[in-house]
């Protein structure tokens, strides 16, 4: 990206979304590697309607600011998983203090997608189920 865009988006509050896997061009999801990160903030926002087992409709996200090498990047995940129950994702970064390092990197098990988070002082894997993958479209904004 050009510095006249860097700039632009900077000045509109536009972010980079943090994309821990990448959409494969037959079909399915590899990783893109691990990325060490810096936990900066998260929120609830709004987005797109996703369905619950119980056919209840959601559209309640969590949205993870992360500083990757001097740059500010967003990586949003469902509030709730399939079950109803709060998403694991959200549940283990309770236990991730502003400021903490982690290392977030998509990985695939048969058929299931997660994502490994690792603190990076004195921490152990966590397995974290992600059945969504980031849009490749444009960046989102951060209040």
């Amino acid at each position: 990206m050009s510095t006249l865009s860097k700039k632009l988006m900077n000045d509109m509050g536009i972010r980079q979304k943090l994309k821990l896997n990448k959409k494969l061009p037959k079909g399915g999801v590899a990783s893109t590697g691990p990325h060490k990160v810096t936990f900066k903030a998260d929120k609830e926002v709004v987005g797109r309607e996703y369905k619950l087992d119980d056919g209840t409709v959601k559209k309640d996200y969590v949205r993870y600011l992360f500083m990757e090498n001097g740059e500010e990047k967003v990586y949003n995940t469902k509030k709730f998983s399939k079950d109803g129950s709060l998403n694991y994702f959200v549940q283990h970064f309770a236990d991730i203090e502003v400021g903490d390092e982690v290392i977030l990197e998509g990985r695939k098990s048969g058929l299931v997608n997660y994502i490994d988070i690792n603190k990076v002082s004195g921490s152990t894997e966590v397995q974290v189920e992600d059945d969504e993958v980031e849009d490749e479209g444009a960046p989102v904004e951060i209040e």
